[in-house]
């Protein structure tokens, strides 16, 4: 489990040309917020922009997605702006934020 970008876990997949001899399986953090989003929006976009910036990887391998991890919406891989959406939009009570 490793809670970064995208572009910083692909090497834990390991050599590219041999279809990835290492982990063959990591979360996609990025994405997670952003099917909330998605959801409350009504778009697909901000999903559709974060696996358009989301790099290759090799062909036995694969990311793994997911709404929650454990018991935490992490918010941390968003804009400051994505972050006051999903404040306003899902917890609107301050007492619902940790």
């Amino acid at each position: 489990e490793a809670n970064q970008w995208p572009e910083d876990v692909v090497d834990y997949f390991g050599d590219y040309p041999s279809g990835g001899d290492e982990c063959h399986m990591a979360f996609h953090f990025p994405v997670m917020p952003r099917i909330f989003m998605a959801v409350r929006r009504e778009s697909r976009y901000p999903v559709s922009e974060i696996l358009a910036k989301t790099p290759a990887i090799p062909s036995n391998c694969q990311w793994g997605i997911f709404l929650r991890n454990h018991d935490e919406l992490t918010l941390e891989m968003v804009t400051d702006e994505e972050r006051d959406y999903m404040w306003a939009e899902y917890a609107k009570d301050p007492r619902m934020r940790a």
